[in-house]
């Protein structure tokens, strides 16, 4: 059984510290003061991982309704299995 995570949807938010140290957070968009996660930098790489991490819900919730529309419909085939994968990963309580 999966462990709940922190509710979608998710933003990025920029912090600056006090010595002037920038941050990328993906944080809770409901409630900025739940952090979901910190990385440290802001190159473009760090802004795009920030920003795949932050869809996660809601590639999440796609992934689940492509494959509920596809075993309702018969459907199979190796997109499928690779969606069954990616959820079961996201979903996993495991490390």
């Amino acid at each position: 059984m999966a462990t709940p995570c922190t509710e979608g949807p998710w933003k990025v938010i920029t912090n600056i510290s006090p010595e002037g140290r920038r941050t990328l957070e993906v944080v809770e968009a409901q409630d900025s003061d739940l952090t979901v996660c910190r990385l440290s930098g802001t190159t473009t790489q760090c802004k795009q991982d920030a920003h795949l991490i932050s869809a996660a819900p809601d590639l999440l919730a796609a992934c689940k309704a492509y494959l509920e529309a596809m075993e309702k419909y018969g459907h199979c085939d190796k997109t499928d299995r690779l969606m069954s994968l990616a959820v079961a990963k996201a979903e996993t309580t495991q490390q």
